[in-house]
Order: C-alpha cells, then sequence, then structure tokens
C-alpha cells in the first residue's frame, strides 16, 4: 500500500499553498500539516470555550428556575395545601387494596 495521497484540485488552495511556502521555506507538505494544525487546535479550543459557557448558561437557567420552585413551594406551604393531601395510607389498605 502507497502513501496516503491528497489531491487538491482548487485554484485558489494552490495558490495559497505556494505563496505561503514561498514565504515560509516550507514544503507544500509541511505548510498544509501546520496550518491545518493550527487550525484543527483553534477549533478544538474554540469550541471547549462555548461547551464551558454554554454549561455556565444552563447553570444559572438552573438557578433561576430553582428559585421560582422554590418560591412556588414556600407558597404552597404557607396556604396548608400540602396538609391537606392524600397519601398512600388514605387511599389504600394495609393489603395494598383501595379503600
Amino acid at each position: 500500500m502507497g502513501t496516503p495521497q491528497l489531491n487538491i484540485k482548487d485554484a485558489e488552495a494552490t495558490r495559497l499553498v505556494r505563496e505561503l511556502t514561498e514565504l515560509t521555506g516550507e514544503t507544500q507538505t509541511e505548510a498544509v500539516r501546520k496550518a491545518l494544525h493550527e487550525r484543527l487546535d483553534r477549533e478544538k479550543a474554540e469550541r471547549e470555550t462555548k461547551a464551558a459557557r454554554t454549561t455556565e448558561e444552563k447553570r444559572r437557567e438552573f438557578e433561576k428556575v430553582w428559585r421560582k420552585i422554590k418560591k412556588i413551594q414556600a407558597r404552597i406551604r404557607r396556604t396548608g395545601f400540602a396538609d391537606k393531601t392524600f397519601t398512600d395510607h388514605d387511599l389504600y389498605d394495609e393489603n395494598g387494596l383501595p379503600k
């Protein structure tokens, strides 16, 4: 099995690689490899940052909703409604059958 090949048939890509190799003195393969590594590193870093930001946003949203839930729970407790609800003992006998 031979060496893997990458054949890019795009005039602008070819022009950019040639321009870059003239500036750096690298081979086309080195220039493409280095450019791909740099781009890949940037993409990974951006995605990690976005994931971290998304996690933080989710945490803030959860805390906001949780505060609302706590307020609703406190309001229900004040009404005494929770003390008047049925439990399994109210609905079923000792054998698990409906009363």
